[in-house]
């Protein structure tokens, strides 16, 4: 019989037994255990145990880092694409228009971002061998897109979850079948966040919360 895939990596540096705790069925996706703590110092980088990112920075793989790590630097460059944003691009639409000779159109460059990092999800999970290296790579994903949530980074958030949620991926029947019930469970938590019903009522409550 088959048997659902098991998180077999150890990742260090920062009590990463007690993060990943924050992962599992049990807990909100939007908690703020550990993800959204504010220590006094900036938190280390959880990478996979016995990885030396000097030595070994040429060769390094992005799936080294522990998903709750890839949240937060995600979440940095997100903040980053935001934060450039002039206000008056909202009120001018600069979105619908092509690229002004004048500057860059960063609400454009924000948008680019949502789709290149769905394709890039998409793309990662397919690129995988086997069922079982597919429903690892899913899971992953299902992680660092909680996290974002957790951080209140929705638009990667959004991203990655329209990526999981697409019919691609759900066509991987065998694939889909091995991923862990803890991640279907915080998949399912992502999709009630960005439901389009009733004009994104659930997203628009969060976010007032927020307020």
């Amino acid at each position: 019989s088959k048997s659902k895939v098991k998180n077999s990596k150890v990742f260090g540096a920062g009590g990463a037994s007690a993060a990943s705790s924050s992962l599992s069925s049990s807990s909100s996706p939007l908690s703020k255990e550990t993800v959204t703590s504010k220590p006094a110092y900036a938190p280390i980088p959880r990478i996979l145990d016995g990885t030396d990112l000097l030595a070994d920075a040429g060769s390094i793989d992005l799936f080294t880092f522990d998903p709750i790590e890839v949240g937060r630097q995600m979440t940095l460059m997100c903040h980053s694409l935001f934060a450039s944003i002039p206000i008056y691009d909202f009120y001018r639409k600069n979105w619908s228009r092509p690229c002004s000779k004048f500057g860059e159109q960063k609400i454009l460059n924000f948008i680019d971002n949502f789709n290149a990092t769905s394709h890039w999800v998409t793309n990662s999970i397919l690129q995988q061998d086997s069922p079982e290296e597919r429903a690892e790579r899913y899971s992953y994903f299902v992680q660092v897109a909680k996290t974002c949530a957790d951080l209140r980074n929705f638009h990667g958030a959004a991203a990655i979850s329209t990526s999981l949620d697409s019919f691609i991926l759900k066509r991987l029947e065998r694939s889909m079948a091995l991923v862990p019930e803890d991640n279907l469970t915080s998949m399912v938590d992502l999709q009630n966040i960005f439901d389009g019903s009733k004009s994104h009522q659930a997203y628009r409550q969060l976010l007032a919360q927020e307020d």
